[in-house]
Order: C-alpha cells, then sequence, then structure tokens
C-alpha cells in the first residue's frame, strides 16, 4: 500500500481534526474565489504529489479561521501567552475590542497601501511594520494577480511571526 505525502497526512490530520473535508474545504475556497474555482480532485492530487504551495496552505487554514505557524522544534507544545491578569471563572473570553485595548498600550505602527490601509498594533509593531513592507515589495510572495490575496497573507504571516494584530482600516 502507497504511504501518503507529508503533505496529505498533515492536511487530512488537520481537517479531520476540526470536523472538516477536503470537499468543504474546495467549497470555501471556491465561495472566496469564484472566478478561479478549483475542484476536490485538484487539491487531492496537490497534496498527493505533494506539490501543494504554502499559499494554498495558508488559505485551506485560513479559510477555516486558523492561520499557519512556524514555531521552534525546540517548544514541544504550543502554549498561548499567560494573560497578565487571571481569569476567574465568571469571566468571559476577552472580546476582540478587548484585546485591541490591551495592545494599544503596547504600541502602533500604520502602513499605507493601495489595497487599503493598515493599523499594526503590539509590541513589535515597528518590526512587524518593516517585514510586512519588506515582504509587500518582494517578488518572491506570490505571483498572484490579486494583490488583496497577497496583504493578507503577508498579514497572517507578520501577525504570527512578530505577535501583532493587523487590522485593515
Amino acid at each position: 500500500m502507497k504511504e501518503l505525502s507529508a503533505s496529505k497526512q498533515i492536511i487530512q490530520s488537520f481537517l479531520k481534526s476540526i470536523g472538516q473535508s477536503l470537499t468543504s474545504t474546495a467549497e470555501l475556497i471556491n465561495q472566496r474565489h469564484p472566478d478561479n474555482q478549483t475542484s476536490v480532485q485538484n487539491l487531492n492530487n496537490k497534496l498527493t504529489r505533494d506539490t501543494i504551495r504554502l499559499t494554498e496552505v495558508m488559505e485551506i487554514a485560513d479559510v477555516h479561521g486558523y492561520k499557519v505557524c512556524f514555531r521552534p522544534i525546540s517548544e514541544p507544545d504550543y502554549q498561548p501567552e499567560q494573560k497578565k491578569r487571571p481569569i476567574t471563572w465568571s469571566e468571559e473570553k476577552e472580546t476582540p475590542i478587548q484585546d485591541i485595548t490591551t495592545r494599544l498600550d503596547e504600541g502602533t505602527a500604520s502602513i499605507e497601501s493601495t489595497n487599503a490601509d493598515y493599523l499594526i498594533v503590539g509590541r513589535k509593531c515597528e518590526q512587524a511594520k518593516q517585514k510586512f513592507i519588506e515582504m509587500l515589495n518582494s517578488d518572491k510572495i506570490t505571483k498572484s494577480d490579486n494583490e488583496e490575496f497577497k496583504e493578507l497573507l503577508i498579514s497572517r504571516f507578520v501577525e504570527n511571526l512578530y505577535d501583532v494584530m493587523i487590522l485593515s482600516i
């Protein structure tokens, strides 16, 4: 019996863990890009042949509300940063507005692009701004005609890399 490619194992495991399938994933991607449809067979072939691009993997994660994360090998299990104050049982999870308000005290930076203006919020906002601009001006990121999608991919990557929030304003 043929062994599954690494890409296929990872993506199938991810989809199974969130109760989704390759079919539902293709449908979500097609809703996002009605002019550039993809089929389940196309995704399956890319996974089987291990020819799927990182940008495609990032979009698979994104359509399900996740993002791709790079972390040190020495870090065995993901453990989110501890909040500044302990949460009691009666408190609800912070809303995005509360999270932004908390991070505003850490610093802000802004970026103007042809598609949107961005506000970067967090401790490493200046480093994140430099990386965002560097990647935005790079020809190596993607050959996509869709600049909005390119900016989305870059913002997700930079958010993850510098632990900041990037808001389109």
